[in-house]
């Protein structure tokens, strides 16, 4: 009798420990923007992970001959590596996964002196 309910414990504390890495934190339905380094989850399936962003756009303080861009690298499902640009005016749209992702800003704007505060990269899913 005793072994049983060693064995039964033993296997309520197995079960509890288990990993539960399955589950989302950051809903992307949920999400007002994306930070770059977190991992939004699409659905059940799905996760999106802004992985670095390459800011070329002119800053506010000085007058430039082009506006220039930024470019979003994205990872979906830790594994499928792509981008998307961003340029004020443009469509800046990527279909994946059979989602529709639309980068509609990024803050902060470039300014003079640099200052390369967190990204906050504010995106339509459908």
């Amino acid at each position: 009798m005793y072994y049983k309910l060693s064995l039964f414990l033993f296997s309520l504390l197995l079960f509890a420990s288990c990993d539960k890495s399955g589950t989302c934190e950051n809903d992307a339905a949920d999400a007002l923007y994306f930070e770059p380094g977190e991992t939004y989850c699409l659905d059940k399936d799905h996760d999106m992970t802004i992985t670095e962003i390459n800011d070329s756009r002119c800053p506010l303080t000085v007058t430039c001959v082009w506006e220039g861009n930024a470019i979003v690298h994205l990872k979906f499902d830790n594994s499928i590596d792509t981008t998307v640009t961003y340029q004020e005016g443009e469509p800046n749209k990527l279909t994946m996964l059979g989602y529709e992702f639309k980068v509609d800003s990024i803050t902060p704007h470039p300014v003079t002196p640099t200052d390369d505060g967190p990204y906050k990269v504010y995106m339509t899913i459908k």
